[in-house]
C-alpha cells in the first residue's frame, strides 16, 4: 500500500487511515456547538470506531492539516488540550494576545517590588532598571505562549484538566527558587510530577544554573528561550552554535528545552527541541516549593484547601 511521507516527523502514515481520521475529527467539529473538541474525545471516537493506533493518528492530525490536507475540506488546528476550527482558533489566538497582555502588565506591577532575580551578576553592572523591567515584561508575555504547549506535553487520561499556571509574577523564594511556569501532570490517580519552567531571553549560564537548581524539587525542568530558527533541527543548531559547552551541559544536565520563535504581531510559536529527564526530588525541598505555590496545588488536588474555622455566634 501507498504511503504518504510527511515532511515534519520524517516518518510515513497509511493515507487511508489518515483520511478516516480527517473525517472523524472535521466530523466532531462541525457537531460541536463551540467548534471545539478534545483530543481525549477524539481518542475515544476513534477507539469506538475500532480505528487501530489512535493515539499516534492524533498526533498526526495536529500537524496534518497545517502542511496542507489539499482536499478542499475546512481547515482544523490544535491547541493545547483540543482541536479547533479555523474560527475558534483564531478566537483562541486573540484571547492568548490579550492573556500576554495581561501577564505584561501583571509582572509590570510585581517589578515594582524587589527585583529578585532580574539582577545576575554578569548583568548587573550593564543593564539599566528600566531595561530590566522591559525584559521581564517580554519574559512574561512569553510565557502566555507557553502555557497551551505544557498542557498539550503533559495531557494525559488520568487527569481530566491540564494545571499550567504562569507564577512569572509570584515571587515567594529566593533567585533560585522563584521558577516562571509551573504544570502538574497527574500520571495516575496518586502520582504526579512537578514541571518547572524558566524563561529567560538570552541563552547564559545564569540561566542554567537556575533551571538546574529546580532540579532539586521538580521531576522535570525545561529552559524555554526565543530562536530565529521556524524549525526544531535549526533551533538546536542556533543554540548550539551561540555556545556549545554550555548547550552540551544543559543536555547532560537533563534538561528540556523549548525553542521560541517570534512571528507577526509578537506571537510566538514554540516547539521542544531537547526533552527533559525525570529526576529524583529532595522531599523537603518539594515541601517548600509547595508552601510557596499552594493556591496552584490546592487547584490541581494535590493538596486540601486549608481549612476554615468560624466563630460560634
Amino acid at each position: 500500500m501507498t504511503e504518504s511521507f510527511n515532511e515534519n516527523t520524517g516518518t510515513s502514515m497509511d493515507p487511508a487511515r489518515l483520511a478516516t481520521g480527517a473525517e472523524v475529527l472535521r466530523e466532531m467539529l462541525a457537531r460541536s456547538r463551540e467548534g471545539v473538541v478534545s483530543t481525549q474525545s477524539v481518542r475515544k471516537e476513534l477507539e469506538a470506531r475500532n480505528i487501530p493506533e489512535a493515539l499516534e493518528l492524533i498526533a498526526r492530525l495536529k500537524i496534518y492539516d497545517h502542511v496542507g490536507a489539499g482536499d478542499g475540506q475546512p481547515r482544523w488546528h490544535h491547541l493545547g488540550r483540543s482541536f479547533l476550527t479555523e474560527e475558534r482558533y483564531r478566537d483562541a489566538q486573540r484571547n492568548q494576545e490579550e492573556g500576554a497582555k495581561q501577564a505584561e502588565a501583571a509582572d509590570e506591577a510585581a517589578a515594582d517590588g524587589p527585583v529578585g532575580d532580574e539582577i545576575p551578576d554578569e548583568e548587573a553592572d550593564v543593564t539599566a532598571p528600566r531595561e530590566r523591567k522591559k525584559r521581564r515584561r517580554e519574559e512574561a508575555r512569553l510565557g502566555a505562549y507557553i502555557v497551551p504547549v505544557l498542557e498539550e506535553l503533559y495531557d494525559d487520561e488520568a487527569s481530566p484538566e491540564s494545571y499550567v499556571f504562569d507564577v512569572h509574577a509570584a515571587r515567594g523564594g529566593n533567585d533560585f527558587e522563584n521558577v516562571d511556569l509551573l504544570a502538574i501532570h497527574w500520571r495516575s490517580a496518586k502520582v504526579i510530577d512537578i514541571v518547572t519552567v524558566e524563561v529567560k531571553l538570552k541563552f547564559t549560564a545564569f540561566l542554567v544554573q537556575q533551571a538546574r537548581n529546580y532540579t532539586r524539587f521538580s521531576e522535570r525542568v525545561w529552559i524555554a528561550l526565543p530562536v530565529d530558527a521556524t524549525t526544531s533541527r535549526d533551533a538546536a543548531m542556533e543554540l548550539r552554535a551561540q555556545d556549545q559547552l554550555l548547550f552540551e551541559h544543559v543536555v547532560e544536565a537533563g534538561l528540556g528545552i523549548l525553542a521560541c520563535h517570534r512571528g507577526r504581531g509578537g506571537a510566538y510559536d514554540v516547539f521542544p527541541i531537547h526533552w527533559p529527564r525525570r529526576n529524583v526530588v529532595d522531599a523537603r525541598e518539594r515541601e517548600e516549593l509547595v508552601k510557596r505555590y499552594r493556591p496552584q496545588f490546592e487547584e490541581s488536588g494535590v493538596i486540601p484547601p486549608i481549612a476554615r474555622s468560624y466563630p460560634k455566634l
